[in-house]
């Protein structure tokens, strides 16, 4: 089916037109051109788009979209958490919450106890780094005060676990089942594409208890039945280096996959804001990277500390390949010093940026870390740079696919993924 766009703005000229045919832009130009108006012509449908401006799809470096779509679909606790989970359904074995502030004076596990008597309850911090459990979910994940993880901490008086402790409690969590995972993750997808986001790096192997294997099974599953509706490269993460060993034992290797789903980068997390603590020593970290290499993957490393640039950059100087053929990355949360930069540089390291926009972005890409982190409006421009760094194509020209989204005064109203409607406002 042909698909004729007529009556818009882009690059700021008017009256612009394209035609899209089996996911593909076969035409596009102005809607006085001769050649234009003939391809229109054998348009089966027509859509005028009244003068809006129509940009290429948008690109996030680092998501998280099954947490994004279980979030939504999860008890809201930015306020009034205490009423909001005494109130919600009991339709589940546990209790799931998010949004919460992560101040342990207004959430604890006295406060829990209180509102939810009857089964565990637990809820996530907005930054993913903090949970609150009540006494049922401490005793079901079999957390006291002599409980303890490395990279992180336990408080189980309050009720309280962070980094590392929230990934105990997860493992403790009852599975979800395939179809459950699918429906998180389609939920997480149309929030994203709500946003004009046609292609993401999401990051969910940890976002469960389940194994790595089930989350690759509900993308099959979803890429094969038609129902993507964003392009994903999935990061892949570990809480395990066996782990890791495990995946490049059965056989996935980056870039395995289709034109929506495929096998990204290893997303390292080596630390969090609070600049005091490594979540790895030197020599596993090496290890990861020495891993990575033969299996020809890049390493992308979240460091949201200065101390966490430090490592990362300490362990490239002796184990990236010259020139940095794999494309090996830095995701930083605040801007490297100077120093930083210049080894940045030097070392020819792909440096991605989250939770800040510098006034240059010309060889940066950009992951917002959501819903863990607030989106930036970030550029046109850094968005083509984060498509690339994802491996997908995607500029409004012709045959290139037909992924673009269409904005009135800043609101996305449409966005279209390989000539499928996925969202419309």
């Amino acid at each position: 089916m042909r698909t004729g766009y007529t009556n818009c703005c882009i690059k700021d000229q008017k009256n612009m037109a394209f035609l899209v045919e089996d996911g593909k832009i076969l035409a596009i130009g102005s809607a006085q051109d001769a050649r234009m108006q003939e391809a229109l012509a054998n348009a089966d449908e027509h859509v005028d788009l009244h003068g809006l401006e129509v940009l290429p799809g948008k690109a996030d470096g680092h998501v998280h979209l099954l947490q994004m779509g279980r979030n939504a679909l999860s008890v809201d606790c930015s306020a009034g958490a205490a009423d909001r989970l005494a109130n919600a359904p009991r339709s589940q074995a546990w209790l799931y919450g998010v949004n919460w502030d992560g101040n342990s004076e207004t959430l604890s596990r006295t406060v829990l106890d209180e509102a939810v008597k009857d089964r565990p309850a637990v809820v996530l911090s907005k930054d993913g780094q903090v949970m609150a459990l009540n006494s049922a979910a401490l005793h079901a994940c079999a957390i006291d005060e002599n409980t303890k993880v490395e990279s992180g901490s336990i408080d189980a008086e309050k009720g309280i676990v962070r980094q590392t402790g929230v990934d105990l409690v997860r493992q403790a969590m009852p599975a979800p089942d395939t179809e459950e995972i699918k429906t998180w993750l389609l939920k997480g997808m149309e929030l994203a594409s709500a946003q004009g986001i046609t292609a993401a790096g999401s990051e969910d192997f940890l976002s469960t208890n389940e194994s790595y294997q089930d989350i690759l099974t509900a993308y099959e599953q979803l890429s094969y039945q038609q129902k993507m509706k964003i392009r994903v490269s999935e990061l892949v993460s570990f809480c395990q280096i066996e782990d890791f060993a495990s995946f490049l034992d059965e056989g996935y290797s980056y870039d395995v996959g289709n034109d929506f789903f495929k096998i990204g980068a290893l997303l390292l997390k080596l630390d969090d804001v609070s600049d005091k603590e490594l979540r790895y020593d030197d020599a596993t970290v090496q290890l990861y990277v020495q891993m990575a290499n033969r299996f020809n993957t890049p390493v992308w490393f979240d460091a949201a500390s200065s101390g966490g640039i430090d490592q990362a950059l300490d362990v490239l100087k002796e184990e990236m390949y010259p020139d940095n053929p794999l494309q090996d990355a830095i995701l930083v949360h605040r801007a490297p010093s100077a120093a930083q930069l210049a080894r940045i540089q030097k070392a020819k390291i792909v440096l991605g940026i989250s939770g800040f926009l510098p006034e240059r972005a010309s060889s940066l890409f950009y992951g917002s870390d959501q819903p863990f982190a607030p989106v930036l409006s970030y550029s046109s421009f850094l968005s083509g740079n984060t498509q690339k760094r994802l491996g997908f194509t995607g500029s409004l020209k012709e045959a290139d696919p037909a992924d673009f989204y269409v904005v009135d005064e800043g609101r996305v109203m449409m966005t279209v993924v390989n000539g499928e409607e996925v969202y419309r406002r």
